[in-house]
């Protein structure tokens, strides 16, 4: 990208944060604390299956209000992004609302965009703004990782973010290395960019996070990678194995899906697109049937932790927004196709793998039973990979988020069993961490403290409030 137009990028980000600054935090009036008050009020009804008192719903209103006039806003300002006239138009306004509001970079629920990391990646497929993350031993935000130290990629699954690595990136043992993750394209967390292609799928996603890899400038990595993220990891190790150092894969999915799973999957996609019957109706019974069918696959237990339950109230209303009637093809090519077209490897091309892999299956995964497991591995044995099978009892289909305590210590050690760096250089274990999600998630309702809120947990396995909460401000207000 050209200098004038990192510097036309630059200050059109700017001129969005300063509109998002004067919209949501009117001086004088309070108004966030209002929007906070009446969402926190809003999802303790919706998690009881109740609608927000009229009360409650007239504060949420404002938050509608604000999001409406904000996303008009941004549409007129992307529209003229290639006008010279719009970067000092941005230039002026964000200087000025700074100045006449003596306006701070981040504040509670927030943090300023110019400020967050996202790289603009270039691929067959289109153009992206990845949203990424950098946690090393001394910050959970860093711009950089430290080149002592190894270095984890995490690819998550498709239908959530990067948040649901959230107890491995606040882990004192893994947090000696550095740990990077992403959203992926197609609707996923902050993420933005060209609407993905019809059957994109795990070439494609390799493809884009390999560019990813090349623009925030990562070395050889431990991939982590866990259910549909498995596929994405495995074709960067046999199409670039240079790339990759060992790979940690989370309830594989590297072979061809099983008919029944298929089926499971295409019913939920049909749910999700009755619930957006035109652009301005949400059916929100639908979305969470939808939703319901997805945690099954996902936690096989509709009642969820108060982790898990936190992480549907940031994912859901995100998905309720990125994947509406107009992106329903989004949806569809993301949270289906992506799972019915993948493609297994043939041992002579699984042959390519360099590195050592941990496969890593739960015992209660409803979806996949351990022979599906064991196939693979059998199938890396054969083809001269160095493999291994760890069986997590009661652990469902998504273990990283409530089985933490039993793969964190396995991922350290595999990490340091295949890694040649010098363990002198290597950070101490430090005593306390915390992670890049730790306030997005308080303000869903996690207590990472300890102490478990009478709001934390669900019986129901979702929560679904179409208000926008201030906990979504960050992903959403410039999408």
């Amino acid at each position: 990208m050209s200098s004038n137009s990192n510097f036309q990028t630059l200050h059109l980000l700017s001129g969005l944060e300063s509109m998002y600054l004067l919209i949501y935090i009117v001086p004088g009036i309070g108004l966030y604390d209002l929007r906070t008050y009446a969402v926190k009020n809003s999802v303790h009804a919706a998690s009881q299956g109740f609608l927000p008192s009229s009360r409650n719903r007239t504060l949420s209103y404002l938050a509608q209000i604000g999001h409406i006039l904000s996303s008009s806003l941004r549409l007129v300002v992307v529209r003229l992004r290639n006008l010279e006239a719009c970067r000092f138009f941005a230039m002026i306004l964000s200087t000025t609302c700074r100045t006449l509001f003596q306006l701070p970079l981040s504040f509670p629920g927030f943090k300023a965009y110019s400020n967050m990391p996202y790289v603009d990646v270039t691929s067959s497929t289109g153009k992206t703004r990845f949203k990424y993350t950098i946690c090393t031993p001394a910050s959970e935000e860093a711009d950089e990782i430290d080149r002592n130290l190894p270095t984890l990629l995490f690819i998550h699954p498709v239908s959530i973010a990067e948040h649901i690595y959230y107890a491995q990136f606040c882990d004192c043992q893994l947090r000696r290395f550095n740990l990077v993750s992403f959203d992926l394209r197609g609707g996923h967390g902050g993420t933005t960019g060209d609407r993905v292609p019809f059957r994109y799928g795990q070439v494609e996603a390799a493809e884009d996070t390999m560019r990813l890899m090349d623009a925030i400038k990562l070395p050889p990595c431990h991939l982590v990678a866990m259910s549909s993220g498995t596929t994405i990891a495995v074709e960067i190790a046999v199409t670039q194995p240079e790339r990759v150092l060992s790979m940690f894969l989370i309830s594989h999915l590297c072979l061809e899906i099983p008919l029944e799973v298929a089926e499971g999957h295409e019913e939920v996609n049909e749910i999700w697109a009755s619930a957006f019957p035109d652009e301005s109706t949400v059916k929100e019974d639908a979305i969470y049937d939808a939703g319901f069918g997805n945690i099954q696959y996902m936690f096989s237990n509709p009642k969820l932790s108060p982790l898990v339950t936190a992480m549907t109230r940031v994912t859901y209303p995100v998905a309720m927004v990125r994947w509406n009637y107009h992106h329903l093809d989004q949806f569809r090519i993301m949270n289906l196709d992506f799972y019915l077209n993948r493609k297994s490897h043939p041992k002579s091309v699984l042959a390519r793998i360099i590195g050592s892999v941990k496969l890593v299956h739960g015992s209660e995964d409803v979806a996949y039973p351990k022979s599906y497991a064991e196939e693979f591995l059998r199938q890396l044995e054969e083809a001269g990979v160095e493999a291994s099978l760890l069986e997590v009892p009661g652990a469902p289909h998504y273990l990283s988020p409530d089985f933490a305590a039993c793969i964190n210590p396995v991922l350290h050690k595999f990490i340091l069993q295949n890694d040649r760096f010098d363990l002198a250089l290597c950070a101490p274990i430090p005593d306390h961490v915390v992670s890049p999600w730790e306030d997005k998630m308080r303000q869903a309702g996690l207590n990472p403290d300890g102490a478990e809120d009478a709001d934390s947990s669900s019986d129901d396995g979702i929560i679904i409030n179409s208000c926008l909460p201030s906990y979504l401000v960050e992903t959403l207000d410039f999408l």
